[in-house]
């Protein structure tokens, strides 16, 4: 056989480690298509129950589950962000910080929340 050809069948053979990446990379993105769809189709029920419930004019009730989760989150979010934090310094991670940020800021909109309920149940007609 000619040198040439040998090269190009070298040259384009597949590579293990390639493929094996591809594999994983493939894995990866349908699960996260699946997360997608998971979550748009959430988004979409909840939009749909809160139109439902402005255009039938209901009021809105809270649940003693809803209440409790709410709170569990409080603390969960409180203890993972301080815990993110220590990591962050320790490590002097950037990105965790900004995580643990985050982390603070979904305590502050779970304390917001239960905020709102508290005043719609006091006030509320």
């Amino acid at each position: 056989m000619p040198r040439a050809k040998r090269r190009v069948r070298r040259r384009h053979a597949p590579r293990r480690g390639r493929a094996l990446g591809l594999v994983v990379f493939t894995r990866a993105w349908t699960i996260a298509e699946a997360c997608i769809g998971v979550l748009g189709a959430l988004a979409l029920v909840v939009a749909v129950e809160a139109v439902s419930t402005l255009v039938q004019r209901e009021r809105p009730h809270s649940t003693a589950i809803g209440l409790v989760l709410l709170v569990v989150t409080m603390g969960v979010m409180a203890w993972l962000a301080a815990a993110k934090q220590r990591a962050a310094v320790a490590l002097g991670s950037r990105a965790l910080h900004a995580d643990a940020f985050q982390a603070t800021a979904c305590m502050l909109l779970a304390a917001i929340a239960l905020a709102g309920l508290g005043l719609n149940a006091a006030f509320g007609r």
